[in-house]
């Protein structure tokens, strides 16, 4: 499930390779099982951990960005801003 592969398999293409389905047959099913697609799905745990690695951990933007599988810290912010409106660190300043 993605809670256990959300750091590793952050693509529909390897979830669905998992299921023994295709791309195209999980981005159908999603929406009707959990009432969103898939991506939307995998990117929601995504962030979840990030906002709780940028709480309650002292790891530095970029050792959270490879600690969820972002080869690239700069995508993981980017990624960030787009899913909350806020970069990493603005996230982390903005919580007292």
């Amino acid at each position: 499930g993605v809670d256990e592969n959300y750091q590793h398999l952050p693509l529909v293409k390897e979830y669905a390779r998992q299921l023994h389905v295709t791309s195209r047959y999980l981005n159908l099913l999603c929406p009707q099982a959990l009432g969103r697609p898939v991506n939307r799905v995998i990117s929601q745990r995504l962030i979840a951990e990030a906002k709780r690695l940028l709480l309650f951990t002292p790891n530095t933007e970029a050792e959270i960005a490879a600690a969820l599988g972002f080869a690239d810290p700069s995508y993981f912010s980017k990624f960030c801003r787009n899913q909350t409106g806020q970069a990493p660190g603005e996230y982390r300043q903005s919580i007292p």
